[in-house]
């Protein structure tokens, strides 16, 4: 499939690199494309423009690697253009400029992750970035095939891989707490947690009003390891704290509800 495609710009007289160039940058958007919808249909801050903008520079860059400088080149030295285009990918190591691509795109990840609480978030769309970056080098580099294959288990695991964490955390303990919005909920988790040598996962924070009267209210999910002993230890400490109520718990499929 690569080679064909080559083969087809090729055939057009002075115009078959900027062809291959056209199909080239149209097949990275196309692909990049698929897997940014994903990431914009379940609302993150790096969506569909960031992921094709990504794709389509990677892509760029690697085709100025291993096509435009050797064309130079030989322009340089020879005062014409070649007309096989198959002797640009062997003539030059693009591995060069690819290295410089990759730091590049650890700088744009590093961007999407925040901490909030006890939660990183943006792990996930920061990875689908990188990997995209990844599948444009793949398309600039003419590897059509290999692209698709990535692109496709990329969508696999973003979109079938959440429900094993959904499964995950559904198997695991939970808290819901609350306390008043004097009191410092978020600090006094961690430190308890810490102390006892507790994991979270992930935690949700809000603030609900009820009866004019607004209090915060904390939610935990632990992590799947955590052991039932040190959240029975830590949940006790949460019950004798006066500023904090124990709204509802679950203990590795055991609940209770007050």
């Amino acid at each position: 499939m690569d080679q064909q495609i080559i083969n087809i710009a090729s055939k057009w007289n002075g115009n078959g690199l900027a062809l291959l160039f056209l199909i080239t940058l149209l097949f990275s958007i196309f692909l990049s494309a698929i897997i940014g919808i994903e990431r914009e249909v379940r609302g993150h801050s790096a969506g569909l423009r960031t992921h094709v903008l990504i794709s389509s520079g990677a892509t760029i860059l690697t085709f100025i690697s291993i096509y435009a400088i050797p064309v130079i080149i030989s322009a340089f030295k020879d005062g014409s253009f070649p007309s096989d285009l198959s002797i640009y990918s062997s003539s030059y190591d693009a591995s060069r400029i690819a290295a410089g691509i990759i730091a590049g795109f650890g700088f744009i990840c590093a961007g999407t992750i925040l901490k909030t609480g006890f939660t990183i978030k943006g792990l996930t769309t920061s990875a689908s970035l990188w990997i995209t970056g990844a599948i444009g080098l793949l398309v600039g580099m003419g590897l059509f095939l290999e692209a698709i294959i990535a692109t496709f288990i990329t969508l696999l695991v973003l979109i079938a891989f959440i429900y094993v964490e959904r499964l995950l955390d559904l198997k695991s303990s939970k808290f819901v707490l609350s306390s008043s919005c004097d009191f410092n909920l978020i600090n006094y988790v961690q430190e308890m947690c810490k102390i006892n040598d507790v994991v979270i996962k992930k935690t949700t924070t809000e603030l609900i009003t009820n009866d004019d009267k607004t209090y915060q209210q904390v939610s935990i999910i632990f992590a799947f390891s955590t052991s039932k002993n040190s959240l029975f230890n830590l949940l006790k400490l949460f019950n004798a704290n006066k500023d904090v109520e124990v709204e509802s718990y679950i203990l590795k499929g055991k609940s209770k509800k007050d």
